[in-house]
């Protein structure tokens, strides 16, 4: 604790640099515009990354209610789910669920006892946007060797909202969504309350049998309960963001088909909180942030009578500081302080963790441009860990045309959990940090087109976007068998290589009887997964690709709107994915259908009431993703919404 008030006490120096600056004659006189809508996230470093956002929109109208969803709906990323409402982990790019950072208003709050997170108790209706970068990112912290998940609050300081929503769904599925916004002057405010419930107890068939039958999924239920809260002010070109979120989930735990279920259970009760400070000069931008994030797990065996309690938390704090010179120049800092304490029955006691990091970036911007060099230092428990460089950049290939190409490439890290180093038995405290080199190169271009016809007007858009990468990961950290029990060890080295393609074309037609509007969206991935190198005696793995990596993932959306009307299919088709290390057994390909249909509302006043009706798996596909974990068959869930 006396590291962490002398780390504010350095930090602080830096917030008054910052002001005082913003005054100086020499800087260029331009103002800055003002700011009506905020976030947590005070600079773009990732901009020459591949990366996607999604709108609370976007979500609510394809029914996305936690990362889970998102991933699995729309994105080019790989979910392993153990079954609907069950435990899911993220693969981007071939890497596994601990190469994924995940943050909430920019904290990290993956597990710092597992170094992942579980992204169906991750939940998006209390987000504003969800983004997703795919690729190696420096930036915030060491770890993101596959990609980044944020989930961000956004502040509008002129503007007023109730939220209510409500869906109903197959097998005992219900949701509630209650959000409520204000802004008076100068100060905002907002709540917003959700539960989620399932019963989970649909039909499926056992074919483990030598004559499979039809049964019901059992000890799978669900219910979470999360509430949200934001206050902030803002005066000039201050301004102050308070933001709080609590998430209590409860979750049975099903066995494998053909195992008699042992009545497992799982509550997960997490508390992430976050005060920011931004001042936004004339060339000048600063942040202090201070975040702390609470984590807690508990897993239940009633057949056993075996209880275990997890508890971790977090301190963070961290300043950024943007310098913009009068040329095509700009420099980026950010030093932060990272505080970690876990307690578990499975540790010899408790376990604490410092992390400090230093992050600079300069960049250069043209018209037609852009070029960055970064370079990221971190120490663990006062001992330096080393020096990750990185560089980026765009050029617009051909004048007056939206036609860029664009690259990043980085080293990067990540340490061992702190399960890897101290869990009993079989906790490895001689472990190194996987190491990983990452590049990616693309192209992308947004083409956009308007004629007029007699009473109307028609607006074509297409958007795309190939990126091709690359990355090598050294010491990846594996539990292998060690005597009686498992232990984690640095074994193997692997390849990652590929492409990511995306597409979305639309074509409005605005006329005085209405607007229609015609979408197409398509994404494919191809990942090359391979292990180079393994410590592993007689290991079958070398030269094959890991488990649960498909090396082809396609995913389309076609919608229609005709006035308030939205019609929305989609599918996204998985490839097959091993499940051992010579590659002979696999699970086949699955694609599930989803189906929407929407009717919009809008008083004159601004009130607006949305209805539909969402059929996911409408072919009724019988399908896994993990092994003997059944998905469900065809189900519905209907949902309404009122805005005023």
């Amino acid at each position: 604790m006396k590291r962490f008030i002398l780390l504010v006490l350095m930090f602080l120096p830096i917030v008054v640099l910052s002001q005082e600056k913003s005054n100086f004659h020499s800087l260029d006189t331009n103002v800055i515009s003002e700011v009506e809508i905020s976030t947590y996230r005070l600079q773009g470093y990732r901009k020459n990354l591949h990366n996607t956002r999604y709108s609370q929109k976007d979500l609510s109208r394809l029914g996305v209610l936690s990362a889970s969803d998102l991933l699995q709906t729309l994105s080019s990323a790989h979910v392993n789910s153990y079954g609907h409402s069950g435990l899911a982990s993220p693969s981007i790019r071939g890497t596994g669920a601990n190469h994924t950072q995940v943050y909430w208003n920019g904290l990290p709050i993956n597990s710092i006892t597992l170094g992942q997170s579980d992204l169906t108790i991750i939940t998006t209706e209390l987000s504003d946007n969800v983004s997703i970068s795919y690729g190696s990112d420096l930036s915030n912290t060491s770890g993101a060797l596959g990609g980044t998940i944020e989930l961000n609050q956004a502040v509008s300081w002129k503007s007023s909202s109730i939220l209510y929503r409500q869906s109903i769904g197959s097998f005992g599925t219900t949701g509630t969504t209650v959000r409520i916004d204000e802004s008076v002057g100068s100060f905002h405010y907002s709540v917003g309350i959700v539960q989620l419930s399932s019963l989970n107890d649909f039909k499926y068939t056992d074919r483990t049998l030598r004559i499979p039958i039809q049964k019901t999924m059992e000890n799978a239920d669900f219910s979470q309960l999360g509430l949200v809260g934001t206050i902030g002010t803002k005066l000039d070109r201050h301004e102050i963001k308070i933001s709080s979120l609590i998430t209590d989930s409860e979750r049975s735990l099903p066995t494998i088909m053909g195992v008699q279920t042992k009545g497992e259970k799982q509550s997960d009760k997490n508390v992430f909180g976050v005060i920011d400070y931004q001042f936004i000069g004339d060339k000048i931008k600063n942040q202090l942030k201070l975040g702390y994030v609470r984590l807690e797990n508990k897993y239940f065996n009633p057949s056993i009578e075996f209880e275990s309690l997890n508890f971790s938390q977090m301190f963070t704090i961290e300043d950024d500081i943007k310098v913009y010179f009068n040329t095509p120049w700009s420099l980026s800092m950010r030093i932060a302080g990272r505080f970690e304490y876990a307690d578990s029955p499975n540790y010899k006691q408790q376990i604490k963790r410092e992390i400090l990091s230093n992050f600079s970036k300069i960049e250069r911007r043209k018209e037609n441009s852009y070029h960055s060099f970064s370079l990221r230092t971190e120490f663990i428990d006062q001992k330096g860990v080393g020096l990750f460089p990185g560089v980026g950049g765009s050029i617009k290939l051909i004048k007056n045309k939206p036609l860029h190409l664009k690259w990043n490439g980085s080293r990067n890290f990540r340490m061992p959990t702190l399960n890897d180093l101290y869990w009993l038995p079989g906790g490895n405290d001689a472990l190194m940090p996987e190491t990983g080199y990452c590049g990616d190169i693309g192209l992308s271009s947004n083409l956009v087109s308007n004629r007029k016809r007699t009473n109307s007007k028609i607006i074509n858009k297409l958007t795309f976007q190939a990126v091709s990468f690359y990355s090598i990961i050294s010491n990846w950290i594996l539990w292998t068998p060690n005597g009686q029990n498992w232990s984690p060890r640095n074994v193997k080295k692997v390849q990652n290589s590929g492409l990511e393609f995306s597409l979305n074309l639309s074509r409005t037609v605005n006329s005085i009887r209405g607007s229609k509007n015609l979408g197409l969206s398509l994404s494919y991935t191809l990942v090359e997964n391979t292990v180079l190198e393994s410590t592993l005696i007689g290991d079958k793995g070398i030269g094959k690709s890991l488990l649960f990596v498909p090396k082809h993932c396609f995913k389309y959306k076609i919608d229609y709107q005709i006035k308030d009307w939205i019609i929305i299919a989609g599918q996204g088709l998985t490839g097959r994915v091993f499940l051992d290390a010579a590659n002979q057994s696999y699970m086949p390909f699955y694609g599930p259908v989803y189906f929407i249909v929407s009717k919009e509302v809008k008083h004159t006043k601004g009130a607006g009431l949305k209805l539909g009706i969402k059929v996911n798996n409408l072919l009724n596909e019988e399908y896994q993703v993990m092994p003997y974990r059944p998905m469900p068959g065809v189900n519905f869930k209907i949902m309404g919404e009122i805005n005023f």
